[in-house]
């Protein structure tokens, strides 16, 4: 990063909006917090608005729970208060939104020289909008012939091999995990499967734990006819319009990996409201 104070003031910007890299908050990641050169970036940008003259006048950032009981969300923190800013931070999932997916991120929203009508000090966890029943997985599958989910099936490695672990759910459910850029890649921990067979997935189970040999037990969990997410599910679950498509040039696993790092736009859609217009429900969520 080697953007000066005069070449930020010469943009001129309104809305600075920012995702920093996560690595160094996550669980699966160092934890070095200010320590992780990836940091650096946004210490950067610190300094520099210090010594700012056209601080834009909103400010936005995403990132991974533990952000928030950081070092560098301190230090960051110091800076807006510095600068005349008003905050407000959000732990927020899109199945508080009635989206059948969970994806528990930190929001940071702040203004320059103006407070928000949402009257509170302390971390906002609880939805923001009026929360409406959650969606049916249904609503945000493609509507295609069998034969093109064929591709999607999970090979019969993984499937021997993850059987206990697979996070399953089905068109009928109310639920899937986060995805993340390693989906279809591995298993443990990237996101949710979907089921298509219309079986007793209990009695699967029960079969599948009985079975003496690789071959029997391979057999029975084939009988779920279990298949990743396509990426336009993903993007479906993820807010992006329906038009939305990748170039055709990226392959299949990049578009998992950009969707893995990628935000949930509803989501982000109405803190940017709170944001920019400064309304909200009348009755305070705190």
């Amino acid at each position: 990063m080697s953007l000066s104070a005069e070449e930020l003031d010469s943009i001129n910007a309104d809305l600075w909006t920012m995702s920093p890299p996560c690595q160094p908050f996550t669980r699966q990641g160092n934890q070095k917090d200010i320590e992780d050169n990836r940091t650096n970036p946004l210490r950067h940008i610190q300094r520099e608005m210090t010594k700012m003259k056209n601080l834009p006048k909103y400010f936005f950032l995403e990132n991974v729970k533990g952000f928030e009981t950081s070092l560098a969300r301190d230090q960051l923190i110091s800076t807006l208060k510095q600068c005349g800013y008003h905050f407000r931070e959000f732990l927020l999932s899109p199945n508080q939104f009635g989206i059948p997916n969970s994806r528990l991120r930190y929001y940071l929203v702040a203004k320059a020289n103006a407070d928000f009508r949402l009257e509170c000090d302390r971390l906002i966890t609880e939805t923001v909008v009026n929360q409406s029943p959650t969606r049916l997985i249904a609503e945000y599958m493609e509507d295609k012939p069998e034969a093109y989910f064929e591709k999607f099936l999970v090979d019969d490695k993984l499937l021997l091999k993850y059987a206990e672990i697979f996070d399953i759910t089905s068109a009928e459910s109310c639920r899937s995990c986060c995805f993340t850029k390693a989906y279809s890649h591995y298993v443990r921990g990237t996101g949710s499967v979907i089921q298509q067979a219309a079986v007793d997935i209990n009695e699967i189970y029960t079969l599948f734990r009985q079975s003496a040999s690789n071959e029997e037990k391979l057999q029975q969990i084939q009988k779920l006819k279990l298949r990743f997410f396509t990426p336009k599910e993903i993007l479906n679950l993820s807010g992006f319009g329906k038009d939305f498509s990748f170039p055709g040039e990226t392959s299949l696993r990049q578009q998992y990996q950009l969707l893995g790092n990628s935000i949930n736009v509803d989501v982000v859609a109405h803190l940017l409201e709170i944001l920019l217009s400064n309304t909200l429900h009348s009755k305070p969520i705190c």
